[in-house]
């Protein structure tokens, strides 16, 4: 799922330190493609960290994209445009850090400095990244002093964390643990607002299901694949869903290997012979057609 937060830093004319990057929050909206964070954590972990170290500030945000894309996507930019329009008295520009990795590979970080231009429209810029010790000669020189670790600072920020409210909790605890026993998988339950989900994973297989809220009535969404590497393939039902459904049944399906490519059967004994055959006479084994033209008539002189 996605993740994301803000960004706290010291920004100087010629280069910007970061400092910290926020915890996305616990009460977070997160799935495979979107993400909202938990707007009261964010707040109280800024003035935290400013009432330990007011030289820092809110310089931008930060989030992952689970699958691989380098590249700010269309609400990403949509999002920082919305920002600065509505801090424009106060911030001209923002700092976005992108952490992304391609399947099997190691991720990647990226800088993109975005700013309003004269004509009012979104200017994104990729900007180069140098990483530091929080306890560098570059940092004690800025700040007076080495950084001190997150934790520390965020010790006495309260979480408010809540337990989800879902209708269909009890049941969807039930229907993992028949998925433990039955398919002798592993299971990675998460929750966000009224949504549950869990991660199902079988030795190099993995699965994501998806519970609406009106589970086990509703239908839940099903995907064969990892939701931090990708792709997600779904899978679909070939029932209708019903409470009396069991979902051990299709999570079995989403683990299974792809199945392999179909491939085309060699000719026949017969087919081959009868080829041979009319190629060695000379017959086309394919019908051709040719287009006969009238002979030329020869030109007759007096």
């Amino acid at each position: 799922m996605e993740l994301g937060g803000s960004i706290v830093a010291l920004e100087n004319k010629d280069h910007t330190l970061v400092a910290y990057a926020v915890p996305t929050g616990p009460r977070a909206d997160q799935g495979p493609g979107h993400l909202r964070t938990d707007a009261d954590f964010q707040n109280h972990a800024l003035a935290a960290i400013r009432g330990r170290l007011p030289q820092l500030t809110y310089v931008g945000d930060w989030h992952v994209h689970p699958m691989w894309l380098p590249a700010l996507s269309g609400t990403d930019q949509s999002t920082a445009e919305r920002i600065l329009r509505e801090d424009g008295a106060t911030r001209n520009h923002l700092l976005l850090l992108l952490g992304t990795a391609k399947a099997k590979a190691a991720p990647i970080v990226l800088a993109f400095m975005v700013r309003m231009d004269d004509a009012g429209f979104l200017q994104v810029d990729e900007i180069p990244l140098e990483r530091v010790r929080r306890d560098s000669d570059a940092v004690v020189a800025q700040l007076g002093r080495p950084l001190p670790p997150l934790e520390e600072l965020l010790a006495d920020v309260k979480t408010g964390d809540t337990p989800v409210q879902h209708r269909g909790a009890n049941r969807i605890h039930a229907d993992l643990e028949m998925v433990q026993k039955d398919l002798r998988a592993q299971t990675s339950p998460w929750g966000s607002g009224d949504m549950l989900g869990a991660v199902i994973r079988r030795g190099k297989r993995e699965a994501f299901v998806l519970f609406p809220p009106e589970y086990p009535l509703g239908a839940p969404q099903v995907f064969a694949g990892s939701l931090e590497r990708g792709p997600l393939r779904p899978i679909p039902l070939r029932y209708g869903w019903s409470s009396l459904h069991c979902l051990a049944d299709i999570v079995e399906v989403a683990l299974q290997p792809p199945a392999p490519r179909p491939t085309p059967e060699p000719p026949s004994m017969l087919g081959k012979f009868i080829s041979d055959a009319l190629t060695f006479m000379g017959v086309p084994t394919r019908q051709t057609y040719h287009r006969s033209l009238p002979p030329k008539k020869k030109e007759v002189r007096p």
